[in-house]
């Protein structure tokens, strides 16, 4: 399994992410500490002024700190404001946003790496150096990517998907999804999760399958290239196929693992836990194996030409 960010592969990696945790949180307490400074060092010039009222000679510097204050207060928020309103209407790689979105989203980054990492089971031991600050690295090997995943095409992907099974909200270990395609860890995040394991299987970088945040883009899509199929024409689905559901095929979306006469079985982000992660997802919603009816609910199927 990868944490991966697209907007900068760095940032997913654990030390990485840590160390820029832990700089964003001094750069936010200096954001408080030197503002309280200068508002202090205003009252006491304010107190000299009252007790000489004359003495005019200190208002311009009164001034100068006043407003040093509120730009320094309110640089953190400036940041996250600039980084969202960038990344939301931009799909380049400008490095100076790039970095000022690693930077900016380091805490929850730390966070998902964090908790992905204790689900699957990397070592937690304390020791001297990098790994008396971050614990024992050496389980992050399995972190550098899926090329290893077994089996090829749709098997592929289904087998990503997988190994994905039981990440959800509560534990947050659903952020990473969102955090991959520089977007805010609280959006519905069904199309994230297809779109990541896409990624993984590197089925994107080759043109097979879309990067999308948005069921409507997925499908636009799959039309574009006649891998499109309405649920009522009678098409049979695959396992690797990818299903969208409600009007329009607008309200989710996830992967066809198996299909049989009457069901599909798939694979879905930010769905309700049943069965085996009922337990693991604590009541929140998270990745989870579901059983739709062929008939109903589903609107059609993204097939692609693995």
């Amino acid at each position: 399994m990868q944490i991966l960010l697209n907007i900068n592969d760095s940032c997913s990696d654990y030390a990485v992410a840590s160390s820029l945790r832990l700089f964003y949180d001094i750069f936010k307490m200096v954001s408080i500490i030197i503002p309280i400074i200068l508002i202090i060092s205003v009252i006491v010039s304010l107190v000299k002024l009252m007790i000489n009222p004359d003495d005019k000679k200190g208002l311009p510097g009164i001034y100068r700190k006043v407003i040093a204050a509120l730009l320094i207060f309110l640089l953190p928020n400036s940041i996250t404001t600039v980084v969202n309103i960038y990344n939301s209407g931009s799909n380049d790689t400008n490095t100076v946003f790039n970095v000022l979105t690693c930077f900016q989203s380091s805490k929850k980054t730390a966070e998902s790496i964090t908790a992905a990492i204790y689900k699957e089971g990397a070592g937690t031991e304390k020791g001297s150096g990098l790994t008396g600050m971050f614990g024992d690295l050496s389980g992050l090997s399995q972190y550098t990517g899926s090329s290893s995943v077994a089996g090829e095409g749709a098997q592929k992907l289904i087998n990503i998907a997988i190994g994905e099974i039981g990440n959800n909200e509560a534990d947050k270990t659903h952020e990473k999804y969102a955090i991959s395609m520089g977007n805010p860890t609280d959006w519905a995040w069904c199309a994230m999760f297809v779109t990541w394991c896409s990624k993984q299987a590197g089925f994107i970088d080759s043109g097979i399958m879309p990067e999308y945040q948005h069921c409507s883009v997925g499908i636009s899509f799959y039309q574009g290239k006649n891998e499109f199929h309405l649920a009522s024409s009678g098409y049979t689905p695959k396992p690797g196929d990818i299903a969208f559901y409600g009007d329009g095929g607008n309200d989710h979306t996830g992967i066809v693992e198996k299909v049989d006469a009457n069901y599909i079985y798939t694979i879905e982000g930010n769905t309700t836990c049943e069965g085996e992660t009922a337990s693991l997802c604590k009541g929140t919603h998270g990745v989870s194996r579901k059983t739709r009816p062929r008939v109903g609910w589903v609107y059609g199927y993204g097939s692609p030409a693995y």
